[in-house]
């Protein structure tokens, strides 16, 4: 009934583990908003629309960190202007 457990060998990673660009968050300002419902707290303005992703439909704030799939909804939708990529700046060849 009460047995010892046999030792497992280390863990492996699996890849979904393994930070990928897809599991990053972004935070989402209000001065990134276009559209959505302005709310009035007693910390400030905030910005809120609804947006379905993956067939669930999610309320999201300014302020709020998002994930890359609702990141997309809200720019197909207009909810929020698309963001370049941050590049280091080039540098200039030395004549």
């Amino acid at each position: 009934m009460f047995r010892k457990r046999k030792e497992q060998g280390a863990v492996k990673e699996s890849p979904k583990s393994a930070e990928a660009p897809e599991d990053r968050l972004m935070r989402l300002d209000f001065k990134m908003m276009l559209r959505g419902n302005i709310i009035e707290r007693p910390d400030g303005k905030v910005r809120q629309i609804g947006v379905t992703v993956d067939g669930s439909t999610k309320v999201v704030t300014s302020g709020d960190l998002i994930d890359i799939k609702t990141y997309k909804a809200l720019v197909q939708v207009g909810a929020i202007q698309p963001q370049a990529p941050k590049a280091p700046p080039e540098e200039k060849p030395a004549d």
